[in-house]
């Protein structure tokens, strides 16, 4: 009996021996990812459809991850869009509206920064610069954010550039969704001055009428 508890014994702290070697040789998969406080954010998203036609559309978002401003340019159309919280404002022919949103573009830094714990991330030999299969969980709640109607059936190549421990870059290649054979999202972030203020004009706070018309949506 007591032969047998000693080889019991000898096998667990063995096993346990062999799990913390292998935890300090094998290499992290962990980024450090720190928050912006106040930042700029421009996404250009660019799209060929099936028909060899071209699409494209920049956001530009300043947020200080409360309020925003933010201007949505789809090919000649543009609108001014204001984020506080989770209630997005928007002007469209002289009139003011509002909604409650769960998904905005403000929590796009926060879900391009979950992708550390979903996917794994492959360090090159460039400084801060990572290429990796983006996972359809990951990619998708990307695509919510910025109001894609059409959502991506497979993982999507994506590389991500740092500048210190924050997101200096992000880009995604998406092939094959909804009507088009390819999209490419490019993601590009500053800081903002701690000093820089986010303006919501009162009047379109005053004056919005409640909506559940989204003229954000794309990709249907």
């Amino acid at each position: 009996m007591n032969k047998k508890i000693y080889i019991v014994g000898a096998t667990v702290i063995s096993v346990v021996f062999v799990i913390l070697v292998l935890s300090l040789v094998l290499p992290k998969n962990k980024v450090k990812i720190e928050d912006y406080e106040r930042y700029s954010l421009t996404v250009h998203i660019s799209g060929t459809k099936r028909d060899k036609s071209k699409e494209a559309k920049i956001i530009t978002v300043n947020t200080d991850n409360k309020r925003a401003n933010i201007t949505f340019v789809p090919d000649c159309l543009e609108y001014d869009i204001y984020l506080v919280e989770d209630t997005l404002y928007y002007e469209k022919e002289n009139r003011s509206y509002k909604m409650q949103v769960q998904n905005r573009y403000t929590l796009l830094y926060d879900c391009l920064k979950d992708v550390q714990k979903y996917d794994k991330l492959n360090k090159t030999n460039q400084e801060g610069m990572f290429y990796f299969a983006l996972s359809q969980r990951s990619l998708n709640r990307i695509l919510d954010n910025l109001y894609f109607v059409k959502k991506a059936d497979k993982p999507a190549e994506a590389k991500m550039s740092m500048s210190g421990n924050k997101i200096k870059s992000f880009h995604i290649k998406i092939e094959d969704i909804g009507d088009f054979e390819e999209i490419e999202l490019n993601f590009s972030f500053t800081d903002l001055k701690d000093d820089t203020l986010i303006n919501v004009p009162k009047k379109i706070i005053d004056n919005s009428v409640e909506t559940d018309e989204n003229p954000f949506y794309m990709i249907k």
